[in-house]
């Protein structure tokens, strides 16, 4: 991923080797350009850096890059998560926990090879673990 910056100002980000040629149809770039043919033409490497956040509350999201006077990075905006998105997680893992856990002890109970108390008893464990 690359940044097209004159002068260390943000024009176009993210940019890439084929718009450059795309914007330079004059000049005949190599397969592979070197950093330094790139930064002739202001296009400079971005390094992918890594948002720092709890992925159980909130929600990062690239937003950008900056010049940190050595180099190009990601930069990443956090918030928290809604209360709509935690429900939903919370619904997609008691979904889970039923399939994977109580289904098997239901079958089982059918089958004669666990009580169905026990099969109630897991239902009972899910639902508080994880309440609607």
């Amino acid at each position: 991923m690359h940044v097209l910056a004159p002068s260390n100002q943000i024009k176009t980000y993210p940019y890439s080797v084929n718009q450059l040629r795309h914007d330079n149809p004059q000049v005949s770039f190599p397969e592979s350009p070197t950093e330094e043919l790139l930064a002739a033409y202001d296009v400079f490497p971005v390094v992918s850096s890594s948002p720092v956040y709890d992925e159980a509350t909130q929600v990062s999201t690239e937003n950008g890059c900056t010049f940190t006077g050595s180099q190009w990075v990601t930069v990443w905006t956090v918030r928290n998560k809604t209360t709509e998105e935690l429900q939903a997680e919370a619904e997609v893992r008691r979904a889970k926990a039923y399939r994977t856990e109580s289904d098997p002890l239901f079958f089982k109970a059918q089958r004669g090879e666990a009580t169905h108390q026990e099969w109630l008893d897991k239902v009972a464990e899910i639902k508080a673990r994880y309440p609607a």
